[in-house]
């Protein structure tokens, strides 16, 4: 679940486009003239790539490390995870963010509401094998 519109590294989890050269970075500051400029896609693709490395270094490193921590050294990567993701539900509607053509996996959902579930109603989940070390 993504509680905001679809950021350029939300693509590595649903295998979307996120090619710079045609889909404008959220960070860019707005214009009238889009990506029709060379100065505009190029400080588009600038955005684009130093996202993504801020996104491995504060993020991706940060999780994997604690995820080996909780789980043990034999967990695979995030990067093998992240291959493995069936949907992704993402606080965004045309709308708001422009439309943009996106794969199945991502599914948009602005402006749901949940309510308290009806415990009878909700399956029970088997356990997924996983061995966690217990916290001290």
């Amino acid at each position: 679940m993504s509680t905001a519109a679809n950021f350029l590294w939300v693509a590595d989890y649903t295998g979307d486009v996120d090619n710079p050269a045609f889909f404008e970075n959220m960070f860019l500051t707005p214009s009238k003239e889009k990506l029709s400029t060379f100065w505009r896609r190029l400080q588009n693709t600038r955005l684009y790539v130093e996202g993504k490395l801020a996104y491995w270094w504060y993020s991706t490193r940060t999780c994997e490390a604690v995820m080996r921590e909780f789980f043990g050294e034999d967990m695979p990567s995030l990067a093998e995870l992240k291959r493995t993701v069936s949907l992704v539900m993402g606080n965004s509607h045309d709308i708001l963010v422009g439309p943009k053509a996106a794969v199945p996996r991502f599914l948009p959902v602005a402006g749901i509401h949940l309510t308290e579930p009806d415990s009878s109603k909700i399956p029970k989940v088997q356990s997924s094998g996983i061995k966690r070390k217990p916290l001290q």
